[in-house]
């Protein structure tokens, strides 16, 4: 991913505005039909399933190839969601291309550039993939959720305990900017493969990453009472971060951390959980919408961090599902946004969205500017708001990974413990069903 510091705004200019979307975010079929209109949008700026384009990647100038695995992502929870399949084939195709020689999503045409934080954005799609039983269109290909373990595996040798006490580098390689900048994005998506691996595999090896990880994000101070930082330089040996929060640094945290606890019920993961979300709430909440608060409003989001914003809100989506005491702050606030998005941001009369979903988007020199960030933003947060009726998602039984109908023929460490699914319910309290049911009506849950 390319920081604020080294990347130019690229963006396209939409039609004017005409109608807004039409949608009741506490009716199921009414955010089916307006996510079928955002993703039709998104999938409409693809190229990639052209015979002279390459797959997976968006084509068009000011797309970055990192950005590419978090809409693959959306597009595998909006078949899941709302059970259209019509983009299944494009999207397993691009997921599969993009994986490299060795099975890692390390391409050719892309390592020179990649950072550690674009190449675990492709293994957490491949783990949504894994998770929802997503097909895999070329058996050949090792199953989604190998394809996630060897972007683990790759990540955790580059564990660099010299500098800052431990953390991953921005950047892979010593020739790109920011090789000497640690950051909460690259950590935070280990972090959260760590503990997606761990519900998936039931293997100790992934708690203990996840565990090393956020404790290492709150010793270096890029965690603190809730609030995630940016990052900090090599060069002082990270004692001074930079301050700067962005959404989904603190998306990415909380998910895990849902995990975490969903998977051990420890309270310090539900302690973790509830303070970031806490925090990140307060902060990136406005008047019940959400909005990125670095850069929104005064009109200075980069192409990058339009999509901040998307990816955010399913983390907070999914958070609500695996720690259900989540719900009854987390739903309302996607409602309402959901619901900003689609009659502020989303009336163009090509069907693209905005970056902003308030009524005063209109003071931001923003406002009339649609890109892939936009337009994926708007989906993810009107999506979002099917989690409480989605199906359970699956996890690895036995050695046979179930997360996608390939067969495997790569190695997957760790991937030899037997688990039962991730446990959606907490002993005691509402079900997850009969919580989103109470949210949807409007009623107070715990």
């Amino acid at each position: 991913m390319r920081s604020a510091r080294f990347l130019s705004v690229v963006l396209v200019v939409s039609s004017t505005s005409v109608s807004a979307l039409d949608l009741d975010p506490k009716n199921a079929d009414s955010i089916k039909s307006a996510a079928k209109a955002v993703a039709k949008t998104v999938v409409s700026l693809y190229n990639g399933n052209k015979s002279v384009e390459i797959p997976g990647i968006f084509s068009t100038p000011g797309f970055y190839w990192w950005q590419a695995a978090p809409v693959w992502d959306a597009l595998v929870d909006y078949s899941f969601l709302t059970g259209d399949t019509t983009y299944n084939d494009i999207v397993g195709k691009a997921l599969q291309f993009q994986v490299g020689p060795n099975n890692d999503y390390m391409p050719p045409n892309q390592t020179k550039s990649e950072g550690n934080d674009d190449q675990s954005f492709w293994a957490l799609a491949a783990m949504t993939a894994a998770e929802r039983n997503f097909p895999a269109p070329n058996t050949s290909i090792p199953t989604w959720s190998t394809l996630a373990t060897n972007v683990f595996n790759t990540q955790a040798a580059r564990w660099d305990d010299k500098t800052c006490g431990g953390g991953v580098r921005w950047q892979i390689f010593s020739f790109n900017n920011g090789y000497n900048y640690k950051n909460s994005q690259s950590n935070g998506n280990l972090f959260e493969l760590s503990a997606r691996l761990a519900a998936f595999t039931k293997n100790a090896t992934y708690s203990d990453w996840a565990e090393k990880t956020y404790s290492w994000l709150e010793q270096v101070g890029f965690v603190n009472n809730g609030a995630v930082y940016d990052g900090a330089d090599l060069t002082t040996n990270c004692t001074s971060v930079s301050h700067l929060q962005w959404s989904n640094n603190a998306g990415a945290l909380i998910y895990g951390s849902a995990i975490m606890y969903n998977l051990t019920s420890d309270a310090k993961w539900r302690n973790r959980t509830s303070t970031l979300l806490n925090a990140t709430l307060t902060t990136f909440f406005k008047d019940g919408i959400m909005e990125e608060v670095a850069c929104e409003n005064i009109g200075t989001c980069a192409s990058d961090q339009t999509f901040f914003k998307g990816i955010t809100a399913i983390h907070l989506a999914r958070t609500a599902v695996v720690a259900p005491f989540t719900a009854q702050s987390i739903m309302p606030l996607l409602q309402s946004s959901a619901t900003g998005a689609a009659v502020n941001a989303c009336t163009a009369p090509d069907g693209s969205c905005t970056l902003i979903w308030t009524a005063s988007a209109n003071n931001a020199s923003t406002s009339g500017v649609t890109s892939l960030g936009t337009d994926f933003s708007a989906l993810e947060v009107i999506q979002a708001n099917l989690v409480g009726s989605a199906k359970s998602i699956v996890t690895q039984n036995g050695s046979t990974a179930v997360g996608g109908n390939s067969s495997s023929s790569g190695s997957a460490s760790g991937s030899t413990a037997k688990g039962s699914g991730v446990n959606l319910a907490i002993p005691g309290l509402l079900s997850v069903a009969q919580i989103f049911g109470l949210i949807l009506l409007g009623h107070v849950v715990l």
